[in-house]
């Protein structure tokens, strides 16, 4: 399968600066069904006015299962009034980095930020982006699917351009 159809399943958001200081956050569906999550700086602007961003640098990362479950919860604990902070530490990866989700008020709305503090050879980078309680939503919901066992399943086999049979169609699944 191409390259090109994971490209369409994705999600991103941005917070891009006139000053080069923003953060591209794109959320991708990886073969296996679970989310591929990539952070990117932004490193200026081009000619037409357009944000561009140091992905040769970016933080790339996944959730297990239970981290994704963890990061279910605290969105929906924190929709609730519940407001907190919870990490993650990956260290087995090639790069190893902390990533932080943290739930705030302002302006009297409930806002989200995750945050990856990345090891790039000698120096540390950090990675922020403030998110709405809606982004959050579509990365919540997106979780949910990825460590559900037959919703991945599914995934998978769409993925791989395999369609299940519908229950009822000849008695089978």
């Amino acid at each position: 399968m191409s390259n090109n159809v994971y490209k369409q399943l994705m999600f991103q958001t941005l917070r891009a600066g006139k000053q080069g200081n923003g953060t591209l956050l794109q959320v991708s569906l990886t073969r296996n069904g679970s989310l591929m999550f990539h952070m990117a700086q932004q490193n200026g602007i081009n000619q037409n006015g357009l944000p561009t961003f140091d992905h040769q640098n970016a933080s790339k990362f996944s959730f297990s299962n239970i981290e994704s479950a963890s990061i279910v919860n605290f969105i929906e604990n924190a929709m609730q009034g519940e407001l907190k902070k919870i990490s993650f530490m990956h260290r087995n990866a090639r790069t190893p980095k902390d990533i932080v989700f943290e739930s705030s008020i302002y302006n009297n709305m409930i806002q989200f930020k995750i945050s990856v503090f990345h090891k790039l050879q000698q120096d540390q980078r950090v990675f922020n982006l403030y998110l709405s309680i809606d982004e959050m939503e579509v990365i919540k919901e997106n979780l949910k699917s990825s460590y559900n066992v037959y919703q991945k399943a599914n995934a998978i086999l769409a993925l791989m351009n395999i369609l299940p049979m519908r229950e009822g169609a000849n008695g089978n699944y």
